[in-house]
């Protein structure tokens, strides 16, 4: 087998092998990748007889995952209930993205699977397994099964498809590992399962009412430094306005992304029940956007991260538009 994603290190065999309760947490405000890794390792680990916990404190602000919600606990648990259990951390390598759930990965023995770059100086967890090259946290978690002696079950199957179609938008964010990748996701398919559905599932059955936000967004956006950058910001004030909070991100991103010049697209959100800001970069790749986020306590990857921000609009548009700039030059030197 091709190895540039990595196999699973022999700790985390071991790991699995030897705890019998696990609680399986994922970041905070989740994607379609955070959800589908979690349950896919959940569904496996109960097909091996382990018993399982799902916490995730949300919010489940995205319309394809928000269906899953109730299948996680939101809340931290006491430690009567997780005395006896060992933390499976999926897609969160830097440990305050857990949110609330942090504090159980100094409680609990801990392991973190994902494809995140890690920006703590310190990282966390009895065994680590982090591969940058993987598209999706769910393909860590299927080589994890298929290193453990296992296929794919239909179900777990379905989880890895939805998290890898999220993460690769719909295979559009392959690079150069392509052809490992494919093999990943044809093994996946060996279960007769419709790529079309799931392409629906993703991109399909908006509301009108996202599409006039999505429009919104677009006519507002700002274009700077050249035409090199846009801004778009989704106020308080146009979610009133379309009457729903929720926009497929996909569709946004991937028509800022697609304007001529264009390299780097941020969008900002105003947080909808309490002060301050979330921030999502995106670019063609030639920018890395994790380093941009990182200078604000965030994260991510080369061509997707985000943060949060507590302050004023003007200070953080004027802060991103001197680091897009920064990491434009940084790109262009190389």
């Amino acid at each position: 087998m091709n190895t540039s994603i990595s196999p699973p290190p022999v700790e985390l065999l071991r790991f699995v092998e030897r705890h019998t309760n696990f609680l399986v947490v994922g970041h905070a405000k989740p994607d379609g990748d955070s959800v589908a890794s979690a349950l896919a390792l959940a569904t496996f680990l109960k097909r091996i007889k382990k018993q399982v916990t799902l916490l995730n404190e949300g919010p489940f602000y995205r319309r394809e995952i928000l269906s899953y919600q109730g299948l996680f606990s939101q809340s931290l648990p006491p430690p009567s209930k997780y005395n006896n259990c060992a933390l499976l951390v999926v897609d969160c390598a830097d440990r305050d993205r857990m949110g609330i759930m942090a504090p159980l990965a100094t409680h609990l023995e801990c392991a973190v699977i994902d494809h995140h770059l890690e920006t703590e100086a310190e990282p966390y967890g009895t065994v680590r397994y982090i591969c940058t090259n993987a598209p999706s946290t769910t393909l860590l978690i299927q080589r994890l099964i298929e290193e453990s002696g296992y296929k794919l079950s239909k179900r777990e199957a379905q989880w890895v498809l939805f998290g890898f179609l999220t993460d690769s938008g719909f295979f559009r964010h392959l690079d150069a590992n392509g052809e490992e990748i494919l093999a990943y996701v044809g093994r996946a398919l060996s279960h007769n399962i419709s790529l079309r559905k799931l392409y629906h599932k993703l991109y399909g059955n908006h509301p009108l009412a996202e599409h006039h936000l999505l429009g919104h967004l677009l006519v507002s956006t700002e274009s700077r430094l050249q035409g090199r950058l846009l801004i778009a910001y989704k106020s308080r004030a146009i979610v009133e306005r379309c009457g729903t909070p929720f926009i497929n991100h996909g569709l946004l991103y991937n028509h800022l992304l697609a304007t001529e010049k264009v390299e780097v697209c941020i969008l900002i959100s105003e947080l909808p029940n309490e002060s301050g800001f979330d921030v999502s970069l995106r670019s063609l790749g030639a920018v890395n956007v994790n380093q941009i986020a990182s200078q604000y306590g965030g994260g991510g990857h080369v061509a997707a991260a985000g943060f949060r921000w507590e302050g004023s609009f003007s200070k953080l548009q004027q802060s991103l538009i001197e680091a897009a700039d920064s990491a434009l030059v940084r790109s262009s030197s190389v």
